[in-house]
């Protein structure tokens, strides 16, 4: 990793709710979210994890147990996750192949 890359969350998503049935997200250092379809898989893996949002609530489980969280708009989602850490260098290079 480059003195100016910095690692950033990435999570590859396989369920319903997302825009495409496979997809990564990628979360910036500022917040930004950005999301394509298909798998990009990060460098440094993380954890598995399963995601259940139904209405307001988000349900989590992962290798650090339950969590519940609330959300600001209503959604249904259950989604199968990889989460991950990728350089933002090495990201950008990814996404921009065609």
């Amino acid at each position: 990793m480059g003195a100016d890359a910095l690692p950033m969350n990435h999570f590859v998503e396989c369920g319903l709710g997302n825009p495409w049935p496979l997809s990564t997200e990628h979360e910036y250092a500022d917040g930004v979210e950005r999301r394509i379809a298909g798998a990009a898989w990060p460098h440094a893996f993380s954890h598995l994890y399963l995601r259940c949002w139904v209405g307001y609530a988000v349900l989590v489980l992962n290798r650090h147990g339950l969590h519940a969280q609330a959300k600001r708009r209503w959604a249904f989602k259950l989604l199968l996750g990889v989460a991950g850490h990728t350089d933002d260098a090495a990201l950008d290079a990814r996404w921009s192949t065609p």
